[in-house]
């Protein structure tokens, strides 16, 4: 197995030619400067292909002036000053010609691999597929101008999907130098085709593509590092320009065509190998393989994704979505929808406030009535009651210092009138101090109920005379 191998991607604009005389030349043109860089393996852009389309479209016309029909008035509108897009063109004629353009595809391709000695990553064209559906696949030549196999893009964009239908398999590429994959266009976003490919032992994926305005290179771009970086291969692209007449966005082709690494491996440390100056600038661009460095990186890098991958986890978190076919939009609408369904059922029920109180004015049992003689005689009885609260908070706020008061709790005969005036009290307010009334004693505190041993009077002589 070759240790070290140069690649080469080829940065050329689509073209409306004449006829594939003119389409051969302009393609040995950048062929020999890949040659002239020692390169071995040769990328070609996306949708190159259908240049062989339009060149038979127009040369149709040329040699079958008279003939009517469909056909007639696609080729005469590619010819003429006022021309028809090829996107408008090309799906008719890649339903009834497909046979016509994989003949000359082969023809044209296998025949520059062969003559330039090189393995040749055919840009992409509109073939049926074995006598099945139509697909965007691109053909991988050896360098004695064998097939060596196909590959179909599997993600189409949206101006394809008239075209074609999506492939559904991967194909791995057999080199001198090891194994390689092709990502054709969009397909290197999905971080999950890199990962199959890793897991079957490339050493560097190809990604021929096609770009129409900035944003959609660049995010090419950061697709192609990443996927270089999390399976540790090589990845190179290349990239179409000229005018867009095929997407029908009329817009222009455009990109950087560049080689890609690990960046442990890129000369300043930012993945990059070799990359095409300017967005809009034809050329070619070579760089190495360098397998050996590769394999070493696998060993002794920080970071071993090779070897530290947790496969079952990953089958764990994603086997069932996988498996179930939804997408990833798909699957977000539902959780939302379900989320919002909660919500719905969790939001408390408002009512509008009542116009009257939360609790009633009145009590919920009235008292049985009574008679007006009685209601009054209640009511003098509780106005007096009151009064003479009132009358005992004033005599309290008026008594003396603690030592005098002291002196009149001492004597029994006081304390027993307070603990029966205490025992006379209303219940319905234990708070208060209420005095003996009797004339001539002194305001005094209220006894408690018992007092501790130690602290209990003498006995008194009944026959002592009580003090006034």
């Amino acid at each position: 197995m070759d240790e070290i191998v140069t690649i080469a991607a080829v940065q050329m604009p689509w073209k409306r030619v004449a006829d594939l005389t003119q389409f051969r030349d302009e393609l040995y043109r950048y062929l020999r400067l890949a040659k002239a860089k020692d390169a071995r393996l040769v990328l070609l852009p996306e949708l190159i292909g259908t240049s062989i389309a339009a060149a038979m479209l127009t040369e149709e016309q040329q040699q079958r002036k008279a003939r009517t029909g469909v056909f007639a008035r696609l080729r005469s509108a590619l010819a003429g000053p006022e021309q028809t897009r090829v996107a408008d063109a090309l799906p008719q004629f890649v339903s009834t010609e497909s046979q016509a353009l994989r003949a000359a595809y082969l023809d044209l391709f296998s025949t520059a691999a062969r003559e330039h000695a090189i393995w040749l990553v055919a840009g992409s064209l509109y073939l049926r597929d074995a006598g099945g559906p139509v697909r965007a696949l691109s053909g991988v030549f050896d360098a004695n101008g064998n097939v060596h196999g196909w590959q179909a893009k599997l993600h189409l964009a949206d101006h394809e999907r008239a075209l074609a239908v999506p492939g559904e398999s991967l194909t791995v590429f057999e080199a001198p130098w090891g194994r390689f994959g092709v990502l054709l266009g969009n397909d290197l976003l999905y971080p999950e085709l890199g990962r199959a490919l890793a897991y079957r032992g490339v050493v560097g994926i190809v990604n021929p593509a096609a770009a129409t305005g900035s944003v959609t290179w660049k995010r090419l771009r950061i697709a192609a590092l990443a996927r270089a970086q999390e399976n540790q291969v090589f990845v190179t692209q290349s990239f179409l320009l000229g005018p867009d007449e095929l997407t029908g966005e009329n817009g222009l082709f455009v990109g950087r065509s560049a080689l890609s690494s690990p960046v442990e491996l890129s000369p300043r440390g930012d993945g990059l190998l070799v990359e095409v100056g300017a967005e809009t600038a034809e050329g070619v661009i070579s760089g190495e393989w360098n397998i050996v460095a590769l394999r070493r990186l696998w060993q002794d890098a920080d970071e071993r994704p090779r070897e530290d991958l947790r496969g079952p986890l990953f089958a764990k978190l994603l086997g069932f979505d996988y498996e179930s076919g939804a997408t990833i939009a798909e699957r977000t609408a539902a959780i939302e929808a379900e989320a919002a369904e909660q919500a719905a059922r969790a939001k408390p029920l408002i009512l509008q406030s009542p116009a009257w109180p939360e609790r009633p004015v009145v009590p919920a049992e009235l008292p049985p009535a009574s008679p007006p003689d009685q209601f009054l005689a209640g009511i003098e009885a509780e106005v007096e009651e009151v009064a003479d609260l009132e009358g005992a908070r004033e005599l309290l706020e008026g008594v003396q210092p603690s030592s005098e008061l002291s002196e009149a709790a001492s004597e029994p005969a006081l304390g027993g009138e307070l603990i029966e005036a205490q025992e006379e009290l209303p219940a319905e307010d234990e708070s208060s101090q209420v005095l003996d009334e009797s004339p001539g004693t002194e305001e005094s505190p209220q006894a408690p109920d018992e007092l501790p041993a130690e602290e209990k009077p003498p006995p008194v002589d009944d026959d002592e005379p009580r003090a006034a």
